[in-house]
């Protein structure tokens, strides 16, 4: 570090100074900027050309397959109900299935006696009853020493 010439203070800068892109000054915000938004143009300008050509060519597709739809009509709607109401029973019979499990799972424990107590039943939220009470507790103490408090400056000699 002896070799090296002292720091001396960076001379003030004018303004009218252009700034340099060489390896000891770093670039100019204004010129990220720049970059940023001419890529954010080129970016939007690809997606809108794209969501064009997605929405002319899904009109296309309607004009010309909707005469072969109409045509195909007395075909396919009846296979559509029957699907349609096949999936929906399904699903129904899927429903009631599940519901029936629950039911008869619950059905066993309670009648072979392995259901929550009651003072189990108190334990799943005792954390946050905890607190609430706590906190109620606090405000009552408050609340008694101002009425407390209230009645002193109400009358005086009592």
């Amino acid at each position: 570090m002896a070799d090296r010439p002292p720091l001396s203070p960076r001379p003030a800068r004018r303004s009218h100074q252009v700034p340099t892109t060489d390896h000891h000054h770093p670039v100019s915000s204004t010129h990220h900027q720049l970059l940023g938004f001419l890529a954010l143009a080129v970016v939007l300008t690809a997606l809108l050309v794209l969501a064009g050509v997605t929405l002319t060519a899904a009109l296309a597709t309607v004009v010309v397959l909707s005469p072969l739809a109409l045509l195909t009509l007395p075909l396919w709607a009846p296979v559509a109900v029957v699907v349609f109401l096949t999936g929906a029973a399904s699903l129904l019979a899927c429903c009631a299935g599940l519901a029936a499990a629950a039911a008869g799972t619950w059905a066993y424990r309670w009648f072979t006696g392995r259901r929550r107590s009651v003072e189990d039943a108190g334990h799943v939220g005792y954390s946050r009853q905890g607190a609430v009470a706590d906190v109620a507790d606090r405000v009552r103490v408050y609340y008694d020493a101002y009425a407390r408090q209230r009645v002193k400056d109400a009358a005086p000699g009592a």
